[in-house]
């Protein structure tokens, strides 16, 4: 059926498909042609009625109307069989073709024969040109098939170029001449019509075969995906945890270094595949961002303190300011925030060998509705040559070639970061010079929360004078907004002598100050020795002091809290912390000094709760055993689905730690097995315990009737977190 010129680019198509668009055709050629199938039958009527060929050769007349009609009843029905899904086979496809050819030569034949009877008069000249205009219509019908519809074309008409030849005479000649003229026309036509049909159905199949093969790479690429991040996560498990648990173990200087390291180039791991996943979602157009409440002031904090040690360990300040104007109840995706100000802040760690980083939060529009807030990291590194910014924000790039070597990382960061401030209707860029650090920047619009019903500012310390002493312009200015915006009355001092000097001028005044922050680590006299000095000067007496420190809890155990220090912060100080820690102040003093960074004790001393842990990894079973019991549980193991079922249904458990991939039986099946065996009354949490991470997993996990969800590689307090939720001591 096909064109010549269509052998070629059938041939690019599978035979599968090639059936499929034989079929397609075939189907579309029966639906063309049964518009005209009974006209043939029609016309001859016409005939008749309007000619007295019916007078003169009623039999001719009526033996060519039964048989155009006959042709064209089995044509019709062939046609009906072919535009079913049945009907694209070559044995319909030769019928369809016999007929065609039939029906032209039966009315090729009346043709000649009527030219005979009526030479050069109306009636001939009339079928004339009926059979022109069939003709015409029958072309564009059988466009799909070229090689019938020239043949329809030769036997309907040549006949009557033969018999104008034989007539002779002007009228014969004439017209075998016009005849033969319109019968190459149409033959041209008729090829142009074909080659147009084909080459637009077979750029549509070739474009349906392009589609069904990028989906099909999508869906192995995201099946590869799924299982490589399964089968990195299900080991880096194992790695994390029980470095972790080694942590807490006695190690010697060298021994805790190693370990430590170990966890640290683990977690570095576990970025890039992060990273890679991510990119995955995003480039598959899979990434849903959420809407959800959320407060931004603790989202900072919290980002600043995952990132305050890998600060400190390089000599860095690590400070934010939030302007007070910024909102703090805000609606939108709390995590992907999060994510992109940990790859700018980590970065600008990364990249700063000495000096700060900062990240500024400003309001460049508020409305009733919604806030757009501009979020900018300024570091003292290493910056960036104007030739390379623009490559920044792409994928797999980084600013210099050896900075992957020198620093690591994959160059996805930025990438992913620019793709959810897209998605967040914000714009993101970088500012900078080389050798003199960079600020990186991104915007975004959130949703206002309604904070009518939140909590108000503290009324007790509105009015109460606070001295901020600290070297760090940026500190000092952060603890200065924070304390302004209670009600407070803050001054500020730059170095331990300039403190002594405000505080005995206030003093002398009558106008003491009552609170002083003190920062630990200054140049000349430091935190703890002016702190002494204040003490022992009774004239300074009583006033509260607040030391913030970047070594936190170490500092208590050297018993260096004998100078008066009321409570003891880590930096950078989480506004939170800082709020408690004044109003603490207000009452009589407490029996041992605050702390708001030791770490609570990882042993819950209540009743034991019962267990049951699923994993047919030996290392993570062992591994979630140990952490489990270490929280206070008493546990239980399984190896598979079927005895995680057998363990269920023969005792009760407080909880159930379910992997999801094990032979077998999973951990779907698993669960949705005990959920059938369970009474109406009862039903056992089960939390998912996978390192299946991919969009879509935690709703599976959750549509089988598990109730909570914690992807490996977990960290101790997010397994503290889901068993609180679920399965609380005492």
């Amino acid at each position: 059926m096909p064109t010549p010129s269509a052998h070629g680019p059938l041939r690019e198509l599978t035979p599968e498909l090639r059936l499929q668009l034989l079929a397609q055709v075939d189907r579309e050629l029966a639906s063309r042609s049964m518009a005209g199938l009974l006209s043939y039958a029609l016309c001859l009527v016409i005939v008749a009625l309007g000619t007295p060929y019916f007078r003169d050769h009623s039999l001719i007349l009526t033996l060519a109307a039964a048989a155009m009609t006959a042709l064209g009843t089995a044509r019709l029905a062939l046609a009906l069989v072919m535009r079913s899904s049945a009907g694209g086979t070559p044995r319909y496809r030769r019928l369809f073709r016999a007929g065609a050819c039939a029906t032209a030569a039966v009315w090729g034949a009346f043709l000649c024969l009527s030219m005979s009877f009526y030479p050069g008069q109306f009636t001939a000249m009339f079928l004339l040109v009926i059979s022109s205009g069939m003709n015409g219509g029958a072309m564009t019908s059988m466009a799909p098939d070229l090689r019938t519809a020239r043949s329809f074309l030769l036997l309907m008409l040549g006949p009557t170029i033969g018999w104008g030849v034989f007539h002779g005479g002007p009228v014969g000649f004439s017209i075998a001449a016009a005849v033969a003229i319109y019968i190459a026309y149409l033959w041209l036509q008729v090829g142009q019509l074909s080659e147009a049909y084909w080459k637009g159905i077979i750029d549509n199949a070739l474009l349906e075969k392009a589609r069904r093969d990028a989906e099909d790479l999508a869906r192995l690429k995201s099946e590869f995906l799924a299982s490589m991040s399964h089968e990195i996560r299900t080991p880096m498990n194992g790695i994390i945890g029980m470095t972790g648990l080694l942590l807490d173990t006695r190690l010697s200087p060298d021994q805790r270094d190693f370990a430590e390291t170990i966890r640290r180039s683990s977690e570095a791991l576990l970025d890039i595949l992060n990273d890679v996943l991510d990119f995955s979602k995003i480039a598959a157009g899979k990434l849903v961002m959420e809407t959800i409440a959320f407060e931004l002031c603790p989202l900072v904090e919290d980002v600043i303190s995952l990132l305050a040690e890998r600060a400190q360990q390089k000599g860095l300040e690590l400070c934010y300011f939030i302007h007070p104007d910024v909102p703090n109840y805000l609606l939108g995706d709390p995590g992907r925030l999060r994510q992109v100000l940990m790859n700018l802040l980590g970065n600008a760690i990364k990249f700063t060998e000495r000096g700060e980083v900062l990240l500024q939060i400003t309001l460049e529009e508020a409305r009733t509705d919604a806030a757009h807030l501009r979020f900018e990291v300024e570091d003292t590194g290493i910056g960036i040559h104007p030739e390379v910014k623009g490559m920044l924000f792409e994928a797999f790039t980084q600013a210099d070639g050896s900075t992957s070597r020198k620093y690591g990382g994959t160059g996805l960061g930025l990438a992913i970061s620019r793709q959810l401030v897209e998605r967040m209707n914000g714009r993101i860029g970088v500012e900078s010079e080389p050798g003199k650090g960079s600020t990186f920047w991104f915007t975004a619009f959130l949703a206002r929360q309604d904070a009518s019903s939140f909590d108000s500012l503290p009324l007790e310390l509105r009015g109460v004078p606070v001295l901020v002493v600290d070297d760090h312009a940026t500190n000092r200015k952060l603890v200065r907004h924070l304390t302004r915006s209670w009600g407070m009355l803050p001054e500020e001092a730059a170095s331990a002598e300039e403190a002594l000097e405000k505080l005995r001028a206030a003093a002398g005044l009558g106008k003491p100050f009552q609170v002083a922050v003190l920062d630990l680590h200054m140049p000349g006299m430091d935190g703890l020795e002016l702190a002494g000095r204040i003490g022992s000067d009774l004239s300074l007496a009583p006033i509260r002091l607040i030391m913030l420190s970047s070594l936190g809890a170490a500092i208590r155990r050297e018993g260096v809290d004998d100078n008066g220090i009321s409570t003891w912060l880590h930096k950078p100080v989480r506004q939170a912390q800082l709020l408690q820690a004044l109003r603490g102040l207000g009452t009589s003093p407490p029996a041992a000094p605050l702390d708001a960074h030791s770490p609570a004790p990882l042993v819950l001393e209540r009743a034991a709760g019962q267990i049951l842990i699923v994993d047919d990894n030996v290392i993570n079973l062992k591994l979630a055993v140990r952490m489990v019991e270490k929280l206070g549980y008493q546990t239980h193991i399984a190896a598979n689905g079927h005895e995680a079922v057998a363990a269920a249904t023969s005792r009760s458990y407080d909880a159930i730690l379910m992997d999801c991939q094990m032979p077998d039986m999973d951990g779907f099946t698993a669960t949705q097995q005990i959920r059938s065996l369970e009474a109406a009354l009862r039903r056992t949490p089960i939390i998912a315990m996978t390192a299946n991470a991919m969009k879509g997993d935690r709703e599976k996990c959750l549509e089988s009737g598990m109730d909570d969800y914690i992807s490996k590689p977990f960290q101790t307090q997010e397994l503290i977190a889901a068993l609180e939720r679920w399965a609380p001591l005492g």
